[in-house]
């Protein structure tokens, strides 16, 4: 795969990191057909280290959604021979997921090759000592317990089904204190398959190739909701004024994908992502008189002190001055009410530049006054 490919995929995925919001938690199951029933096999109980890689279908997480996903957290069943209180654990597991364009039919037994597949650069999404206790009894057949082998994962990964399939690394360390048994298929899945074998670090896989049953816990991001709050925020536009204010190009907030992180964000943000107008200081979704007011009270204009999106400062440069008031009447919405795709943004005419120097004159009067 070209690197420059590799480096657009990757810049996507990084614009889109763990700094977005997630929204209502939702969950899938591979198998699906055992979302809620046991499964009727079990993976062997092996009491060394051991490597395995699955490819898990993008037709799991399309159900009704639209764009990238957040996954939180990884989840394997216990198998039903378990009893409740037994403890299970690896004194290291490691996860690491990636995208690629390969189906799970064309998994191939050479670790190396899959990885070299992948479309994505390889993300470390869990690392450490991990156990669990099975808190769940087994269930009248054929319903199935919960997923109490569940993985939180440490960094949670930005996934878009569009860009291809989801190829998950995972190796096992010693198990301790037990061997544990996961819920599987019998015979492979059609959006899921593994491969599987012993060791620090096998370079193929074992020819038997299956299904684990897996649990993914995920939810849909929002684009420029940088404190995970679920909303966009006046808090969001000025975490993007500051990165564009001290030169930060962090990919995470490069919404014009332009792998820059300038005033060109801050217009999607503004426009595309939040829908409203420059000059919309309390981000109501109009520029209005009252939007003047709140920020004409702060008494910071035209005094050098630092200013907030709030406080008037629309053209991030970090205070509140006539700049601020160009930006926000040349983008037009000024008593337009609502930001809508069919109003058509006029260029700065000679009465939006005629009421600029009226706030700017009322202003400096009113400062010299004070």
């Amino acid at each position: 795969m070209r690197s420059w490919v590799k480096g657009v995929l990757v810049s996507t995925l990084m614009s889109l990191s763990v700094l977005n919001a997630r929204c209502v938690a939702e969950t899938v199951v591979s198998p699906l057909q055992y979302t809620d029933r046991d499964a009727p096999a079990s993976s062997q109980e092996w009491g060394l280290s051991s490597r395995g890689m699955t490819i898990y279908s993008s037709n799991l997480f399309n159900d009704g959604l639209d764009g990238p996903i957040e996954i939180t957290s990884f989840n394997l069943r216990p198998d039903a021979r378990h009893r409740v209180g037994d403890i299970f654990g690896f004194d290291n597991l490691k996860l690491v997921f990636m995208v690629t364009p390969a189906a799970p039919n064309e998994l191939v037994q050479k670790f190396g090759t899959n990885l070299d597949n992948a479309i994505s650069e390889p993300v470390v999404v869990f690392d450490g000592a991990w156990s669990r206790e099975v808190a769940n009894p087994q269930p009248a057949s054929p319903h199935a317990r919960p997923f109490d082998f569940d993985v939180p994962l440490s960094t949670p990964f930005v996934f878009n089904p569009a860009d291809g399939n989801l190829l998950v690394d995972w190796y096992f360390g010693r198990p301790l204190p037990n061997q544990a048994s996961f819920d599987r298929p019998n015979s492979p899945s059609v959006d899921q398959l593994t491969i599987w074998n012993l060791g620090d670090a096998p370079q193929f896989g074992n020819g038997f190739q299956f299904s684990v049953v897996t649990q993914f816990e995920f939810a849909q991001v929002i684009r420029g909701d940088w404190d995970a709050d679920g909303e966009l925020l006046a808090s969001d536009v000025q975490s993007l004024i500051g990165a564009i204010m001290e030169g930060n190009h962090d990919p995470a907030f490069d919404l014009s994908g332009d792998q820059l992180v300038d005033h060109q964000d801050l217009h999607v943000w503004v426009r595309d992502l939040k829908h409203t107008w420059f000059g919309d200081a309390n981000l109501d979704g109009v520029f209005s008189t009252l939007d003047l007011v709140e920020v004409l009270q702060t008494g910071k204009f035209e005094n050098d002190q630092s200013a907030s999106w709030s406080e008037g400062d629309w053209n991030a440069d970090g205070v509140f001055n006539t700049g601020d008031f160009v930006t926000a009447f040349g983008d037009g919405g000024y008593e337009q009410g609502v930001r809508t795709a069919l109003i058509v943004v006029p260029e700065p005419t000679g009465l939006a530049l005629f009421k600029i120097a009226c706030l700017t004159s009322a202003m400096l009067i009113r400062k010299q006054r004070g």
